[in-house]
């Protein structure tokens, strides 16, 4: 059956009133689905968008953490320096990040620091048990000196993190792309340091 919406009416309506006939009443569920079709629509897309933004945003962060990586590794061959300042643009620090162990099963771990005599002074028990994580790490760094890490726990080996501070730019492109400035060398263009961290 081919109902024809009468929208002209419906939405002529500027307060919730009877409507004429009560066939009407089909119209405005018609309208009613259209007006969801288009929320549907939109939530789709906003997901959509969503997922497409988280992606972008994670193949930038992706490329941030390479180019850390580049600069890393060139302060590690060229330079003595851990800290590296350029005017105008910002200064980088490198340091050794410490390693970070991960344990596969939580439960294996408390049946290990029960066996060890560890488990009243590294585990924090009240609803639910929780690990101080700082003192296992302290304590597993001990055991993988002597090359007695449990099995259930893998370490991380990190490498150096490195701390970019960018410089506040006064004059901002409006732009969002990544290009050149065509007055690098003008340093009045730029504040102090702003603290932002990358």
């Amino acid at each position: 059956m081919n109902t024809i919406l009468n929208e002209k009416k419906i939405y002529g309506l500027d307060k919730a009133e009877s409507l004429d006939d009560v066939l009407d009443i089909e119209n405005v569920i018609l309208l009613i689905k259209k007006l969801t079709n288009q929320i549907d629509f939109y939530k789709k897309l906003k997901k959509k968008r969503n997922n497409d933004i988280d992606k972008v945003v994670s193949n930038l962060e992706d490329k941030i953490e390479f180019y850390k990586q580049i600069i890393i590794i060139t302060m590690e061959e060229k330079v003595k320096d851990s800290t590296l300042s350029f005017p105008g643009t910002g200064r980088v620090n490198s340091r050794k990040s410490k390693d970070n162990f991960v344990v596969k099963d939580e439960e294996k771990l408390f049946e290990f620091l029960k066996k060890e005599g560890k488990f009243e002074e590294f585990v924090r028990t009240s609803s639910t048990k929780s690990v101080d994580k700082s003192l296992v790490n302290k304590y597993f760094k001990e055991l993988d000196i002597i090359e007695k890490l449990p099995n259930f726990v893998t370490k991380e080996i990190k490498g150096k993190t490195l701390t970019i501070t960018l410089e506040k730019e006064i004059k901002e492109d409006n732009s969002m792309d990544i290009g050149y400035k065509n007055d690098v060398n003008d340093v009045n263009d730029f504040n102090d340091f702003d603290g932002i961290n990358i």
